[in-house]
């Protein structure tokens, strides 16, 4: 894994240039840190609103014990099977824990995918206990 400098820091210009570099993209991949520092990088749905990404996810995946660990996270555009197609920036991620804080995620990942509605209807039934993933984006990064 390459390392990385921060080149900026964001501004409402950086919250713009995160909104072209991603408003047709369906995936991003997502970079956590392990407890050694091992970075693990992951493909998953994303939806943008107001400068901030969401993400949905099982609540029993590693990443979420990885976020919880260390809230430090870098992302960029991807396709399906994680090979990146844009820039990298990093961010803070946090576990939307109850249902409140989870709505806006979920609603503007309801509008970016349809199929996000059978994954949804899933964490009503408790199949499957499906939590949102925010992350704040606070610089674009170059290696």
């Amino acid at each position: 894994m390459p390392s990385f400098l921060i080149i900026s820091q964001f501004s409402n210009n950086m919250t713009e240039s995160l909104s072209l570099d991603f408003r047709k993209k369906k995936y991003i991949n997502l970079i956590t840190f392990t407890k050694q520092g091992k970075a693990i990088g992951t493909p998953v749905w994303f939806a943008e609103k107001d400068g901030l990404l969401y993400v949905p996810t099982e609540k029993r995946r590693y990443k979420i014990r990885r976020i919880q660990n260390d809230s430090k996270v870098q992302f960029a555009p991807c396709s399906f099977r994680g090979s990146v197609k844009g820039p990298y920036y990093n961010g803070t991620a946090q576990v939307l824990s109850n249902e409140e804080e989870g709505d806006i995620g979920r609603a503007t990942l309801k509008k970016k995918y349809r199929f996000y509605r059978f994954f949804d209807s899933k964490r009503k039934t408790g199949e499957k206990e499906m939590v949102i993933i925010e992350i704040k984006p606070s610089g674009k990064i170059v290696a």
